[in-house]
């Protein structure tokens, strides 16, 4: 399945807060699709972290230099955070193949909350027409 790398952690999240034990298959089809999306969501932030480290200030230990009140990060210049927003944009907006395990409407067989329902959402195969 073709997915976005910006929708990664938002998928990882939704997964996280099924809570409902659904069936065998789904449940273990769930936790098989979250161990798909750490893999996948540690290479993004692997790939971000270098990014910040190339265009981020860093302290003598080689952490992102933060500032005090907001911790928000600081650049070593402003062509610099041009070039990690830009980076990091593309990043989100590249398209990777994962294997998803797919399920089927009716192997969900209770009653889940809507939450649940949108985040098993996109792993639910659509039937064709017959």
């Amino acid at each position: 399945m073709k997915l976005r790398s910006g929708e990664l952690i938002m998928l990882m999240n939704g997964l996280s807060n099924v809570q409902t034990a659904i069936s065998p298959k789904v449940n273990y089809n769930v936790s098989r699709n979250k161990k798909i999306l750490m893999d996948e969501i540690k290479e993004y932030q692997d790939e971000i972290t270098k990014l910040q480290k190339k265009h981020c200030k860093l302290d003598k230990n080689g952490e992102l230099v933060t500032k005090e009140k907001s911790n928000e990060i600081t650049f070593k210049s402003k062509e610099d955070k041009t070039a990690l927003t830009t980076a990091i944009n593309e990043i989100n907006n590249t398209e990777c193949e994962l294997p998803i395990r797919m399920i089927k409407l009716d192997d969900i067989s209770v009653s889940i909350s809507q939450a649940e329902m949108d985040a098993l959402e996109f792993m639910i195969e659509e039937e064709s027409d017959k």
